[in-house]
């Protein structure tokens, strides 16, 4: 939803709204949280495996700042010089879609049950990752 939003031309090449690109950027975060927490994948493979993993999820954190930052970079570049409006607001959408990709890449490749790895390791870079968005990446968007 977020990628979608952040990234449609809208009427007259303005794109979104601002406030479905402020609603974007807050609601990524909280409901990847709410998803991964009620329904975490896992097999009995994967519980077995799940115990071996670190308990705040810090490799998990790695591997999800590597697929957002990489997500991150492609959406700044395929967007460079083209949003002549509200450049912050789609930054954070752009950040927030960027993080919630690389929280499906968690997601589908990591077996933790545990709620403090899933909180650490899984939400919290995705939740990041929309501040990043309205932070680094406005000065490229504007014309």
């Amino acid at each position: 939803m977020a990628t979608g939003v952040a990234l449609v031309p809208g009427r007259r090449a303005l794109g979104s709204k601002v406030i479905l690109l402020a609603i974007a950027s807050f609601a990524v975060a909280p409901l990847y949280t709410l998803v991964t927490h009620i329904a975490p994948l896992g097999t009995r493979v994967g519980d077995q495996a799940a115990r071996a993993l670190h308990p705040l999820g810090l490799p998990c954190a790695l591997v999800a700042f590597a697929v957002g930052l990489v997500l991150l970079g492609a959406f700044g570049v395929a967007l460079r010089r083209a949003v002549p409006a509200a450049a912050v607001n789609r930054a954070a959408a752009l950040g927030a879609a960027a993080g919630g990709w690389a929280g499906v890449a968690l997601f589908l490749q990591c077996p933790a049950k545990d709620e403090l790895h899933l909180l650490v390791g899984h939400s919290l870079p995705v939740a990041a990752f929309a501040l990043l968005g309205a932070i680094a990446l406005p000065r490229l968007l504007r014309p």
